[in-house]
């Protein structure tokens, strides 16, 4: 379970060394809360996951060189969970994280750029679309279905 919860904070984090902090610092809290000790295992697994997605966001808060990092931040860990969730990385992390960079290596265009500029640069939508040249819906649409094509995408790929 550890493993698993240290593959989780390397997704969000990006950084080995800090995603091994962030998951000693979530396992020390919730055992010293008792929340480690005599639970299912799914909950224990949920719990570990809860726990680094918040010391993640709290180190992103302490460090905050930028306003807008904690938003980005925010934004980054909501992705990662909702591919967690929908594409079963929890059940396969190092297949699922694979099998989503290569999804997402499969992305031209306006499309690629979109994802670039929104999730690893931070952008807001409005600003997204004046670099896309497109219309603010037209960018929450394109996300919307790039998030969709890149979990079935991932899904195909984790299925065989």
């Amino acid at each position: 379970m550890r493993e698993e919860a240290l593959r989780y904070a390397e997704a969000l984090a990006r950084d080995a060394q800090l995603a091994d902090e962030l998951t000693q610092r979530a396992t020390v809290s919730l055992w010293r809360r008792g929340l480690l000790q005599d639970r299912p295992v799914p909950l224990v697994r949920a719990a570990l996951r809860t726990a680094v997605r918040y010391q993640f966001l709290e180190h992103q808060r302490q460090r905050a060189r930028q306003p807008r990092t904690v938003d980005t931040d925010e934004r980054w860990a909501d992705a990662v969970d909702r591919a967690w969730r929908h594409a079963g990385l929890a059940n396969d992390l190092d297949g699922g994280l694979d099998a989503l960079r290569r999804c997402r290596e499969t992305l031209r265009g306006n499309a690629a750029a979109a994802l670039r500029l929104f999730y690893d640069d931070g952008l807001p939508r409005a600003e997204v679309a004046r670099s896309l040249g497109m219309k603010e819906t037209g960018v929450k649409t394109l996300l919307q279905r790039l998030r969709a094509r890149l979990r079935e995408c991932v899904e195909r790929r984790l299925n065989g």
